[in-house]
């Protein structure tokens, strides 16, 4: 019989105690069927957990645990989890995270009652460190189509877009996968309650630098773009020219703000985007300045910036456009 829902948890460097903190948050859910729920562990290399039975605590859980040696990361360890489970639902858990209370996940199945949607999105409470060392807790919306917290999404609806986690991604492979499901989708339901909590993990990418190094990562960010552009072209046509509108703008002001940490992989991943959907520059250039002016207003990130410097990153993107038709002929 189908699971209702696989909750996929890939983990690293984790203890059992400490997964056992994250499992335990599901394993107390109240008011649902746990015939309809499975756990799916992939171990992305790392630290190994016991074959017999690791967690005899968690009574209520249909637990599979898959290991490999080799790291991989998280987008490849994800996809993995999609493969093995059963559940018509995926919903994504990190190790180091847990679920906010023990109703949460009761509010998904209420709302697959209503219908069998594409995703179901509820709100999640961030855990952070002020500079005083104290925890500060911050709570989002339901309408964060960038991370995978807090979500539930339709094996069905994924195959028919042809959508899993990218495997060559080690950082935005939330960029990727959750933007693409929530800009293709059209049954989308969000529900109110806080369902999810992303707890502070002082070794994560996020945290270190306050994110400098994550944001530095800019061919990952590039590479994200173009397959998330990929799939816009294939299965939303309509929506190309502007969500491309979107990346040179944006892509125009995040190369100021943040130096690549690898500057010639960055430029190999742009050009190729950018060859790639050569033919939306034409109707795109004009619609820049306009363009970074709005995220200048309306990203605090950016808010010192200028479109002083727009005219000759144009000019530079003509040849070299140019230059690779030539070489082309």
């Amino acid at each position: 019989m189908q699971k209702q829902v696989s909750i996929i948890v890939p983990f690293h460097g984790e203890t059992e105690a400490q997964l056992g903190i994250c499992l335990s948050s599901i394993n107390n859910q109240i008011g649902i069927d746990f015939k309809q729920v499975e756990v799916i562990l992939i171990g992305d290399g790392g630290l190994k957990v016991d074959d017999q039975d690791p967690f005899p605590y968690l009574a209520n859980l249909d637990i599979k645990i898959y290991e490999y040696d080799v790291v991989k990361g998280p987008g490849f360890a994800r996809s993995m989890g999609m493969f093995m489970a059963t559940g018509k639902y995926f919903m994504f858990v990190d190790a180091d995270d847990q679920l906010q209370y023990v109703g949460a996940l009761l509010d998904f199945f209420n709302a697959t009652k209503r219908g069998d949607h594409q995703i179901i999105i509820g709100r999640y409470i961030n855990q952070q460190r002020n500079d005083q060392g104290d925890f500060k807790y911050y709570t989002h919306g339901n309408d964060d189509g960038n991370v995978a917290y807090a979500k539930w999404f339709n094996r069905d609806y994924l195959d028919s877009i042809k959508l899993s986690w990218s495997e060559h991604l080690q950082v935005y492979e939330d960029t990727y996968f959750v933007g693409t499901a929530c800009e293709l989708a059209t049954d989308i339901v969000r529900i109110t309650p806080v369902v999810y909590t992303h707890l502070w993990n002082e070794h994560s990418i996020t945290h270190e630098d306050a994110g400098q190094q994550l944001h530095r990562q800019l061919d990952q960010w590039v590479f994200a773009k173009r397959l998330y552009l990929g799939k816009i072209a294939k299965y939303r046509p309509e929506n190309l020219t502007a969500d491309y509108l979107d990346y040179m703008a944006d892509i125009y002001l995040r190369y100021q703000a943040y130096s690549p940490l690898d500057p010639q992989a960055f430029r190999q991943e742009h050009n190729q985007l950018f060859f790639e959907f050569a033919d939306q520059w034409e109707q795109i250039k004009g619609n820049l300045p306009d363009a970074v002016n709005a995220r200048i207003q309306g990203n605090i990130r950016y808010h010192t910036f200028t479109t002083k410097g727009l005219g000759k990153f144009i000019e530079s993107q003509d040849a070299v456009l140019q230059e690779h038709a030539a070489q082309v002929r």
